[in-house]
């Protein structure tokens, strides 16, 4: 137990009256994401075993959380209620749903220093803070959690300008969404994209979702759902003439289970409607073949994540992973896709992030985020300004790498560039991306 929970432990188990030493009480100023460095000690120390846990899990044996588990200290204080404040319009059940803690248990510094990424990085709250009351006896305590709420509309707009290999574009894409239907935090959430091709070789199209999650099927804390539609339309080609046609529409249903304390596994059936798919490349003889595929097919996707982000959109600690399988019944064949993203931030404030094919998106939504897929960020953050209406915002340069698409499987071409931008959050309406992305190619040769 560290040394905050012994001081709280010795107030409460003493009954001095007067005095409750809140030493897990962090007053959050809207959008502070500042822990001390006493905790944060606490909290890396633990984390390696818990990381070690979940390492194991995966490989199928349960050695290292057997061998770091430990006896509760006898002496060790006891929860005896949990209880919500300034909560008007989301339900108490729904915020206490993410501390993994209840009525008689151990009290768990870790656990509830978790609890507060989760419920910030879901974003229904401006400020959270947990702490402690005195409970009913001795070496007994009540847990708070108090908020103070978010608007339950969540708007997004991005505007982003592409010329990347030549090809120039412009980017726009929106975003809205309720984020806590019936009180329950139950989400439902429309997106659209679109691309407009400028000059050069055309990369044009349009995607839209409707999606609706239930982050506690049946009231269970384990379990989550989402159903969509979603709709793809897009035209690639290479300035060697390759040239890409996508179109199709998808319904599409998953089930997952959260594992550890930041980690879930999903099952996804998708059902493809009315898919078409042409292209026509290049051949090694220089000559041009092509086909026209079309039908309607299911596709299964079993995937594994973790989100230990503190917000989805200024991170300043913490990793996201998005890793998923893909099967088409009665094709041999197997798809992988990949996603992680770690940040950190300086004593200076300076925010730095390394990415791996593209921007990861989390168990409830895909983030529309143009990137390379190999990248290195460096940020800093803007001050609130009450004269322009601004809470949050960061400016960042990000260079990178990718493999340049819209060429044929044989043809090895690598894309170098970078992309720059700055994202801020409005009072008067949401999240704002505006960002350039730039790059070229190189030729790395032919298989």
């Amino acid at each position: 137990m560290s040394t905050k929970v012994d001081a709280l432990h010795s107030e409460l188990k003493g009954w001095r009256p007067g005095r409750l030493n809140r030493t897990l009480q962090r007053p959050v100023a809207p959008h502070s994401k500042t822990i001390s460095p006493a905790l944060l000690t606490v909290q890396a120390i633990k984390n390696i075993f818990s990381r070690c846990s979940r390492a194991f899990f995966l490989l199928g044996t349960f050695g290292c959380a057997v061998a770091g588990a430990q006896s509760p200290a006898s002496d060790s204080l006891k929860i005896e209620s949990l209880e919500c404040r300034g909560n008007d319009s989301t339900s108490c059940p729904f915020i206490l749903s993410h501390l993994y803690l209840a009525a008689g248990d151990e009290l768990n510094e870790e656990e509830i220093q978790n609890a507060r990424l989760r419920l910030e990085s879901i974003q229904n709250f401006r400020s959270i803070d947990i702490f402690l009351e005195k409970g009913s006896a001795r070496g007994l305590a009540r847990i708070v959690v108090a908020v103070q709420e978010n608007s339950p509309f969540l708007k997004e707009a991005l505007v982003g300008t592409s010329l990347r290999m030549t090809s120039l574009s412009q980017v726009l894409a929106g975003r809205l969404s309720h984020q806590n239907l019936f009180g329950a935090g139950k989400n439902l959430d429309l997106e659209v994209s679109g691309r407009v091709a400028l000059n050069g070789p055309r990369r044009e199209g349009f995607i839209g979702r409707l999606q609706y999650v239930d982050p506690h099927i049946l009231d269970s804390n384990s379990y989550f759902l989402i159903a969509g539609l979603g709709y793809v339309d897009s035209f690639g080609e290479s300035r060697k003439g390759d040239r890409y046609e996508l179109e199709r529409t998808a319904l599409d249903l998953t089930v997952g289970r959260r594992l550890f304390d930041f980690s879930y596994v999903a099952l996804e059936y998708q059902r493809r409607v009315g898919a078409q798919f042409k292209y026509r490349e290049r051949a090694r003889d220089g000559t041009f073949i092509g086909e026209d595929l079309h039908g309607d097919y299911g596709i299964l996707f079993l995937a594994y994540g973790w989100n230990s982000e503190d917000d989805p959109w200024f991170p300043t600690s913490g990793s996201r992973l998005d890793y998923s399988v893909g099967y088409v019944p009665g094709i041999s064949d197997t798809y992988h896709s990949i996603a992680f993203r770690k940040t950190w931030r300086t004593t200076a404030g300076s925010l730095w992030s390394f990415r791996i094919g593209g921007t990861p998106g989390t168990k409830f939504r895909a983030l529309r985020d143009e990137s390379l897929g190999l990248s290195f960020s460096f940020g800093r953050p803007f001050s609130a300004s009450a004269d322009y209406g601004v809470r949050r915002g960061r400016w960042y340069v990000e260079p990178g790498t990718n493999e340049a698409q819209n060429y044929p499987a044989w043809e090895n071409v690598l894309e170098i560039g970078f992309k720059t931008g700055v994202r801020f959050e409005l009072e008067s309406f949401g999240i704002v991306d505006l960002y350039l992305i730039v790059s070229g190619e190189v030729q790395t040769g032919n298989d």
